[in-house]
């Protein structure tokens, strides 16, 4: 478990959770939280929407 050390977060009491897992397990991890591979690619690309400069 964690909490945010961002005062504002932390007076709302946010806090998560770490699910840890060996490579091997990943894509059945994903799968248990309702996730697959293209949002995990998403996540460690940039942005998930499209943006267009000058908006």
């Amino acid at each position: 478990m964690f909490h945010a050390h961002v005062s504002e977060f932390a007076e709302l009491g946010w806090m998560g959770f770490f699910n840890a897992v060996n490579e091997a397990d990943y894509p059945a991890a994903l799968e248990e939280v309702g996730l697959d591979e293209e949002w995990d690619f998403k996540s460690l690309n940039g942005p998930t929407s499209s943006q267009t400069e000058g908006n």
